[in-house]
């Protein structure tokens, strides 16, 4: 039975060889694992950069300040939260 898809990377219309297929070539499959692997090393990147920060507001907090923090599940409101503690703490 032929097949016809879509290819996830380019829009391209290729035959499919097999169900497990999403790319018409090994061109748009090397093409979209560097962007699924760049945008992991962004994401990882701001997280270790937060958890640096964390860090050092909760050694602030240790000190006498009243900074409670409690971890943001979205990175967008984490740091938008870091930054009201910051001003806050008048750093």
């Amino acid at each position: 039975m032929i097949m016809i898809n879509k290819c996830k990377w380019c829009g391209a219309l290729y035959l499919k060889n097999n169900n497990a297929q999403k790319y018409c070539s090994p061109y748009c499959k090397k093409e979209a694992k560097k962007e699924t692997d760049r945008k992991y090393a962004n994401t990882h990147n701001l997280r270790k950069h937060y958890n640096t920060r964390i860090k050092n507001l909760v050694t602030l907090g240790s000190l006498g300040t009243n900074s409670s923090y409690h971890r943001k599940n979205n990175d967008k409101e984490e740091y938008k939260s870091i930054q009201s503690e910051f001003k806050m703490l008048r750093l």
